[in-house]
């Protein structure tokens, strides 16, 4: 059974993460979309990338709009699936930080460290994709007898 620990002084407990964690995570991740934004705006008036990869980070970035605007049920329940939205966003936002370097703009800020992946999203991200649904299959099977 698994224990619900707090081992990295982020206030979350398993699948809870308190609700002040949130809400850094959030000014965070919105102010790396935002200083992000600023780059790309300006490299795409420098026609230093193309109408569609700028119509993509846009679509990003709105992602990341609404997701920081959002608040958990009563202001407690679901703050850890906003968390793990919010890490989701940053991975996604990740590479653009590189592709808006490779483009040649210059006003690129740092990307910013990726964020931990939990022991679940560890151990299936290094699974191949074949055993994951052999066992699948196999849990299925025995379900039908």
């Amino acid at each position: 059974m698994a224990e619900l620990v707090d081992d990295d002084d982020q206030g979350d407990v398993g699948a809870f993460t308190n609700p002040d964690t949130l809400a850094a995570l959030q000014k965070d991740v919105s102010a790396q979309a935002a200083a992000l934004d600023v780059a790309a705006t300006a490299c795409h008036d420098a026609k230093k990338v193309d109408d569609a990869t700028f119509a993509q980070w846009r679509l990003l970035k709105a992602r990341v709009d609404a997701w920081a605007k959002a608040t958990p049920f009563l202001g407690l329940f679901g703050t850890g699936g906003l968390t793990d939205q919010g890490e989701s966003l940053q991975r996604e936002m990740l590479p653009w930080f590189a592709r808006f370097v490779q483009a040649g703009c210059s006003n690129v800020p740092a990307a910013p460290p990726p964020p931990p992946t939990t022991a679940a999203e560890s151990f299936f991200t290094s699974l191949p994709p074949a055993l994951i649904i052999l066992g699948l299959v196999l849990l299925a099977g025995k379900f039908r007898r």
